[in-house]
């Protein structure tokens, strides 16, 4: 009984509580790291030599500047841009500063421009909520000022966010418990909508009492998460 009210409840909130892990797509991680990797090696030829000089810190940064920007533009370039998404990206962040940023509602409307990139409806709700805009605002202006940012500075730090095991985790649990708050329970799709349960860790326990409400109740109209609140009860 326990186990079927933890599971509807994660499924009407369309979140679990999970352990935020903040871990780089293998692929992506592993391009990264050759691409740093040789970037520092070709810094090190060219600071080492001239340690002794007044250069060096010019040329740490400069290594600097380089390496965020080839991660900078690794991230663009995963993503197949459109022409009119090349124009929005070249467009500055002036909702931020001209007093239209006033609620998540507002910020939702201009984080749904963003979908000319491939951003989809989850993407955009997740990322027009205030406190995930206020983290990406953060990192982006600790080198940079709000007026210099457009829509490409924002587009790359909503994309490494996506990268994350979390974040993809987060989505796929999401879309899950939504699928089921919303498909009605039938026995002659079990084959298929078991593996949702599966995927969502349900305990065999819950498993099987839902199939068995299925299989006493073959004309049933509720979905799966209006069984799960009755197998509570």
């Amino acid at each position: 009984m326990h186990e079927i009210e933890n599971l509807s409840i994660a499924i009407a909130t369309g979140l679990f509580y999970m352990e935020i892990k903040r871990k780089w797509n293998l692929i992506y991680l592993v391009v990264l790291r050759f691409i740093t990797y040789n970037l520092c090696e070709l810094c090190k030829s060219i600071v080492i030599p001239i340690m002794n000089t007044r250069l060096p810190f010019i040329l740490l940064f400069l290594c600097v500047a380089f390496l965020s920007k080839a991660q900078e533009q690794l991230v663009t370039e995963k993503v197949a841009l459109t022409d009119p998404c090349k124009l929005l990206l070249s467009k500055k962040l002036d909702f931020l500063i001209d007093g239209s940023f006033q609620d998540e509602p507002s910020l939702r409307r201009e984080m749904a421009r963003l979908k000319e990139c491939g951003l989809d409806d989850f993407d955009v709700n997740f990322f027009g909520r205030m406190e995930s805009m206020s983290a990406m605002l953060r990192k982006m202006t600790k080198d940079k000022q709000l007026e210099q940012m457009t829509f490409k500075h924002l587009f790359v730090e909503i994309n490494k966010m996506k990268a994350t095991s979390s974040f993809t985790e987060v989505k796929k649990i999401t879309l899950l418990s939504k699928t089921l708050a919303t498909r009605k329970g039938n026995l002659k799709n079990w084959n298929r909508d078991v593996v949702i349960f599966q995927e969502l860790d349900a305990s065999r326990n819950v498993i099987a009492q839902v199939f068995e409400y299925l299989e006493s109740h073959p004309e049933n109209t509720k979905t799966y998460q209006e069984i799960l609140e009755s197998l509570k009860k």
